[in-house]
């Protein structure tokens, strides 16, 4: 029974991966590309669950209640990597290579909410200029 326990979590992963990352049938003949696939689909996983473990780690060291990640503004206790990487859907940067002289670089401004996030993941300041 213990087996069990941690089934819906594991369940709720898979349909993220269906859903988030649109994951669609694919057909392939070589065993290796199947592999390679499988171990693709592995590491998006584990790098969701991660950031969402980290996040929600920092916040509790910080004693933040929750982060207004929904659209009205409301406070989400328990964010989730598809709410991050929504939020950072809008971030570009662009080089501009402009004959001899130097490259010349455009990035989005960061929302103060953008910046807190990269803060509570530890992100290098480099991001947070």
């Amino acid at each position: 029974m213990l087996s069990y326990k941690q089934q819906p979590a594991i369940e709720r992963r898979f349909e993220q991966m269906k859903t988030d990352f649109v994951v669609a049938p694919a057909y392939l003949k070589e065993t290796s590309r199947i592999q390679a696939l499988l171990c693709v689909y592995f590491f998006v996983l584990l790098v969701e669950s991660l950031l969402e473990r980290e996040l929600r780690r920092a916040m509790a060291a910080k004693e933040i209640e929750g982060l207004p990640l929904y659209p009205e503004g409301r406070a989400c206790r328990r964010p989730t990597a598809r709410k991050v990487i929504d939020l950072f859907e809008d971030v570009q940067s662009h080089t501009l290579l402009a004959g001899e002289g130097p490259p010349v670089e455009f990035t989005t401004e960061l929302t103060r909410l953008q910046r807190r996030i990269l803060r509570l993941l530890g992100m290098s300041n480099a991001f947070l200029r």
